[in-house]
């Protein structure tokens, strides 16, 4: 009898992993329990046939007369169950065929589809909203997978949440912090098939609104005119407020609908008003610590509701200045309130210009028109007790002031532009007929404003100052431009024989009797304004006369000469140079 052992060989792959991404799946064949043997459908298969089943015996790579191109390697075409056959059956003692015939079955198991995994996450049926197609979740939040794969086995639930480094799924997730998840998970069988990976992008909010209140109409510390209201809002930056409660000295709950709330049906007296809101996965503000706060910004407000007829006032609110008149600018608002040892008034009535006839709500404009105005206002109790007429007298002024700048001296201007030195001081000039002048700014090439006073501009080149003036009610002026070239460069002067030397005497030039010198000078920006010289430490002349150093006769004697020259610009800007030669008409050495 002949044992025949039969061999499967496959190639695989590197598993390389990564933090963050997907784990690579080696492909590889499986034993399972039974002694079933699974392979991954996309391996090639190679069969060796032996005649002992020891490990490391002889083999031999079976080639296929008939089907050579389908085999070395081979492939499975089937999920699942696959067989490999022999014809006829011979038992191992007698080496016999066995009748009927039947065929001796190899069951191979190719698997080539990757497992399927859900996800369930379990909350309370009220803690979930989905909001702009982003599902928010609130506390407890768990993660259950689960995975089935119908062939060789799950090996591995894997998942990842934000980026991290993938993990083996072995119970129920606890998702307890609060932000922005990117929860991915799939799952791999025992022959190295994986699923593509799922991906559930979702929030936890774990912490509740956060409610304000304002009050709106008289009040003052604490103290509530039955005529105000309150306006509540609320603010949740994750799943959004849901609905907001309010309720007075523990009173029914209402729900707030955004209208304010009128505190007209309250008796004279103390009250207490509480608040709060609930987002839309019910994270509620009253569990949080804040709110066992005593104040208005944690959810609870005590105040004082009084009748009582108040003394009124006012209070300019914006720009204002005192000097001859109260000025305001057209930003300026006027104010109305009461003062009381209770409340506020319950109605401020005013007029401007006219009589009180207008119900004051809100502060006011004045009428933007320059000039003196007055507001009358008076203020009435329940039982229309009245005020004296009071009245606020102001001088509003909606004109912008004006500036103005000079340039000292030295300045120098020629086509268009002006020119000056760093000595050269800038000043500003600013008025304003109505409040007067605040402050006096100006920016030198773009750069910071200042507040003004005199400077000047020290680095040569083009410059543009810009400056405006603000008055005492803050109207401004337009930004204003000067645009001004500072030169502190002195004019370069040039020095010319009109002959060669003919020597060398003492480290010197030696020029012949009768030779004329030719002197003159160019600037860069403002232009040469006179040129001066002296010969052997004489009186200064002027180089544009017409009896100058550039004529034959001065430059006649045989001795040494040390010629000094002066050149001016435009601006006083001055260079000196000093050349030393001899005249003689023997010459030296050359």
């Amino acid at each position: 009898m002949m044992r025949i052992l039969i061999f499967l060989c496959f190639l695989s792959f590197v598993n390389i992993s990564f933090a963050q991404k997907k784990k690579e799946h080696k492909k590889r064949t499986f034993i399972d329990k039974r002694n079933r043997f699974y392979i991954n459908k996309s391996l090639p298969i190679y069969l060796r046939i032996a005649t002992s089943p020891e490990e490391g015996a002889p083999s031999h790579l079976l080639e296929s007369e008939d089907s050579k191109d389908y085999v070395n390697p081979l492939y499975l075409d089937t999920e699942g169950y696959n067989t490999i056959r022999t014809p006829s059956k011979v038992d191992k003692i007698t080496k016999k065929i066995i009748m009927p015939v039947e065929d001796i079955i190899f069951e191979v198991y190719a698997d080539g589809m990757a497992p399927q995994t859900s996800s369930k996450f379990i909350i309370d049926n009220d803690k979930k909203y989905k909001k702009g197609g982003i599902f928010y979740y609130g506390k407890n939040l768990k993660i259950k997978l689960k995975s089935e794969d119908g062939t060789s086995g799950l090996e591995n639930i894997h998942f990842s949440n934000n980026n991290v480094p993938y993990e083996i799924y072995k119970d129920i997730i606890n998702m307890n912090i609060e932000k922005t998840h990117i929860f991915k998970y799939y799952s791999s069988d025992n022959v190295g098939n994986s699923e593509k990976v799922h991906t559930k992008e979702f929030t936890v909010d774990l912490n509740p609104p956060k409610t304000v209140m304002a009050i709106d109409g008289p009040v003052m510390n604490d103290i509530i005119s039955p005529k105000a209201s309150i306006t509540l809002s609320a603010n949740d930056n994750l799943s959004g407020v849901k609905i907001i409660k309010y309720y007075f000295d523990d009173g029914k709950h209402h729900i707030y609908t955004g209208k304010p709330i009128s505190l007209s049906r309250l008796k004279d007296g103390e009250h207490t008003f509480k608040f709060y809101a609930v987002d839309n996965v019910n994270n509620d503000e009253r569990d949080s610590d804040n709110w066992k706060n005593e104040n208005k910004d944690n959810g609870k407000y005590s105040f004082y509701l009084d009748s009582t007829v108040p003394e009124v006032n006012y209070l300019i609110v914006g720009d204002q200045h005192i000097d001859k008149y109260l000025y305001v600018s057209p930003r300026s608002k006027t104010k109305l309130f009461s003062e009381d040892n209770k409340s506020g008034s319950l109605i401020i009535q005013y007029g401007i210009g006219i009589q009180p006839n207008s119900e004051y709500s809100v502060p006011f404009h004045f009428i933007n028109k320059i000039g003196l105005q007055t507001i009358n206002y008076v203020a009435l109790d329940k039982v229309t007790n009245k005020t004296k007429n009071k009245k606020l007298v102001v001088f509003l002024d909606n004109l912008s002031p004006v500036t103005g700048i000079t340039y000292g001296r030295p300045q120098f201007f020629n086509r268009d532009t002006l020119f000056i030195n760093k000595t050269t001081f800038v000043k500003l000039f600013a008025v304003d007929y109505e409040s007067g002048v605040k402050r006096v700014e100006y920016s030198i090439d773009g750069g910071n404003y200042k507040e003004y006073s005199k400077f000047v501009l020290p680095e040569d080149g083009f410059h543009k100052i810009s400056f405006r003036t603000i008055d005492n009610v803050n109207n401004e002026e337009e930004f204003k431009t000067s645009e001004v070239v500072v030169d502190n460069t002195a004019p370069v002067i040039y020095l010319n024989m009109s002959i060669l030397p003919i020597g060398e005497k003492d480290g010197l030039a030696v020029y012949p009797p009768y030779t004329r010198m030719y002197i003159a000078a160019t600037d860069k920006y403002c232009g040469t304004e006179k040129i001066l010289y002296s010969i052997n430490g004489g009186k200064m002349k002027d180089y544009s006369s017409s009896d100058n150093i550039s004529k034959n006769k001065f430059l006649t004697k045989e001795r040494k000469y040390s010629v000094r020259v002066i050149a001016k610009d435009k601006l006083g800007n001055q260079n000196e140079k000093t050349i030393q030669f001899y005249i003689d008409r023997k010459g030296g050495k050359l």
